[in-house]
């Protein structure tokens, strides 16, 4: 619970907040959570974002990842989200 009043207070785009939360115990639906959110941040700095943008967070990524600084979008680990 005070997570989520936590989350749902913290600051966003014109002070909105248009934040749903779901809390979900299921191994397999988390597993499934976390292989879309993996694929889908890849295809974010693969596809998605402007090449300075992607050159200018690579260094924080692939800290963060552990990947490998050529290809640091393969490296997308979200370990936290099945865990």
């Amino acid at each position: 619970e005070t997570i989520v009043e936590t989350a749902g207070t913290a600051p966003s785009g014109a002070h909105k907040q248009p934040w749903s939360f779901v809390a979900v115990s299921d191994p397999e639906v988390k597993k499934e959570i976390r292989d879309l959110v993996e694929r889908e941040e890849t295809i974010n700095y693969r596809e998605r974002m402007r090449e300075s943008w992607v050159a200018d967070v690579k260094d924080m990524v692939s800290q963060v990842h552990g990947g490998d600084n050529d290809d640091f979008a393969a490296a997308v680990r979200k370990p936290y989200l099945t865990e």
